[in-house]
């Protein structure tokens, strides 16, 4: 469904949200949807995103939201073309 030599991959890992966003583009597939969970206490909360694309799902885990949602894309890109 999805193809990448290793430049690209590479270069889709250094912004993989804008990646993952085009590659469904491109590929005609719905943009990709996430979701967000907050878990710890106020001062120390830790972030899970799950993005799910195509069929496909990855989550990632971090200490800012922003954080959790790269991690899962560069997570999902990881298996898509591993």
């Amino acid at each position: 469904m999805f193809n990448l030599d290793g430049a690209k991959k590479s270069k889709a890992l250094s912004n993989p949200i804008a990646r993952l966003m085009s590659l469904a583009q491109n590929s005609r597939q719905a943009p990709p949807e996430w979701e967000f969970r907050t878990d710890g206490p106020a001062h120390a909360p830790r972030f899970t995103a799950t993005v799910h694309l195509a069929g496909h799902t990855a989550t990632a885990e971090a200490t800012s939201k922003t954080a959790a949602k790269t991690a899962s894309a560069a997570a999902l890109f990881e298996a898509l073309f591993a």
